[in-house]
């Protein structure tokens, strides 16, 4: 598709119109740079009102004339105090932009014009920075951002200018270059992003976006799901469908405090008391083994099974609670990883405080999955 260039009445490269207003708010500063403190000067006379020759100066002088309160010079009137300091600011922005503009940088000339329209509230020529807006976005081929800006600009006081039917023109040049998105997704509500910008929001799961023809990215926004985009290829003057399944993710974010202490308790109770019994354990075996092998020892007669057995049961226990404890030790570790440490100061209302917090997320896809510990601070 070939490449539109509008051509709109205020040229800004000739400088024309930027110098028009630009010189209405030097002159804006100036009246507050006097602060009525100063009156218009005298003009100079003229021809007829020059003074006589030196032979006529009795004849012609003038009596002098003393002003009085009531001839006096009116101070210039002043605009609103909290208007007074960004005016000048405002010159800075679109005296920036114009100079961007006229280097074809046209993302930067349209963040200065933005500004200077902020800063602009109340100027009657505040319009015209709308009109420089909507050029930047013309010359980007945003074609569908340019029309709101020039439909703002006739809004907004451009209609009254004698250039209204040209930018009326250039609104119908730039429709016919458009094409429709239309958005459906399974959530009610959301944004839509067109190339990464945001241009609508879903009402009802619906949303319409009107789009220069080309090849866009799509990408549909909303709390509490995961964003969804694709790559959609629109032509002029027609419509394309789209439809988005964003995928809800979960509020979970740990196991509680206590599950983590109590299985740690459990660890330790299990690998102290089988280490007990072991100890017990090894003690009556060495007691027994003894008696059995000192034959000038009486005793070792009385040394019966059921005492073995009695040696081999607390052998027995002490590897199953160290074995448990082991086990409850590892699940210690994995619970210290996933356990919201913040929950516990949230609930109390104590001060947050910085800590170390692991999430564990299961992944599952077509070809494979996995799971991911993530980690923050």
């Amino acid at each position: 598709m070939p490449a539109f260039h509008h051509e709109p009445p205020f040229s800004l490269p000739s400088g024309a119109f930027w110098l028009a207003l630009l010189l209405s708010l030097s002159g804006t500063s100036v009246a507050w740079a006097q602060e009525g403190a100063s009156t218009e000067p005298e003009p100079a006379p003229t021809e007829s009102e020059a003074p006589p020759a030196d032979g006529d100066a009795d004849a012609a002088e003038p009596e002098a004339e003393t002003p009085s309160e009531d001839s006096a010079t009116e101070p210039t009137a002043e605009p609103a105090p909290d208007s007074e300091p960004e005016r000048p600011e405002a010159e800075q922005h679109l005296r920036a932009g114009a100079a961007l503009l006229q280097h074809e940088n046209y993302e930067g000339a349209l963040v200065e014009f933005q500004l200077a329209y902020g800063l602009l509230e109340g100027h009657p020529q505040r319009h015209y920075t709308l009109f420089n807006i909507a050029r930047c976005h013309e010359r980007l081929f945003r074609y569908h951002e340019a029309l709101v800006y020039f439909g703002r600009y006739l809004d907004e006081g451009g209609a009254e200018e004698g250039d209204a039917d040209d930018v009326r023109a250039t609104i119908a040049t730039l429709d016919g270059l458009l094409g429709t998105v239309e958005v459906t997704a399974n959530i009610a509500s959301g944004e839509v992003w067109l190339d990464d910008r945001p241009v609508a929001e879903l009402v009802d799961a619906q949303a319409r976006v009107r789009v220069t023809g080309g090849r866009h990215t799509i990408e549909v926004r909303a709390d509490g799901h995961a964003a969804r985009r694709r790559q959609v290829e629109v032509v002029a003057r027609r419509d394309v469908s789209v439809n988005f399944e964003l995928a809800a993710l979960s509020d979970y974010e740990g196991v509680r405090p206590w599950l983590f202490w109590t299985s740690a308790g459990l660890a330790i109770g299990s690998l102290v008391a089988g280490a007990v019994l072991g100890t017990v354990a090894l003690v009556e075996h060495s007691r027994l083994e003894d008696l059995t092998q000192d034959p000038s020892d009486p005793r070792r007669f009385e040394v019966m099974q059921a005492d073995n057995e009695r040696v081999q049961g607390l052998a027995l226990s002490a590897d199953i609670l160290l074995g448990a404890g082991a086990l409850l030790g590892v699940i210690s570790t994995v619970l210290y990883f996933v356990t919201d440490w913040g929950h516990g100061d949230a609930a109390s209302g104590a001060p947050d405080r910085a800590a170390l917090r692991w999430t564990l997320h299961l992944d599952t896809r077509e070809r494979g999955g996995g799971l991911r510990l993530d980690m923050a601070f």
